[in-house]
């Protein structure tokens, strides 16, 4: 049996939280194109998560950019890495 000092917060929870980030950064823009994330450290009921990412990729004739995606907790610890691809429209 595992000890956690509090309620873990469910890592599929967290996914949602990211790729909803991504979601409301392209607006109505874009398309998510593909997600991904993964789980790196336990995160608990009561803690401060922010999300956050960086522009890795642009592809202007396509209008793709990739992005590398997280969340951190309040020691500014990554608990849930991730990438997305969106395609934005081209005008």
């Amino acid at each position: 049996m595992e000890k956690h000092p509090g309620v873990v917060i469910d890592g599929p929870l967290q996914g949602d939280w990211l790729s909803q980030t991504v979601v409301n950064w392209i607006g109505d823009d874009a398309a998510l194109v593909s997600f991904s994330y993964s789980k790196s450290r336990a995160s608990y009921l009561g803690e401060t998560l922010t999300s956050g990412g960086t522009i890795t990729s642009i592809d202007s004739q396509t209008g793709e950019v990739g992005v590398d995606i997280h969340l951190k907790n309040e020691n500014d610890e990554v608990t849930s890495p991730g990438s997305a691809v969106v395609r934005f429209r081209i005008n």
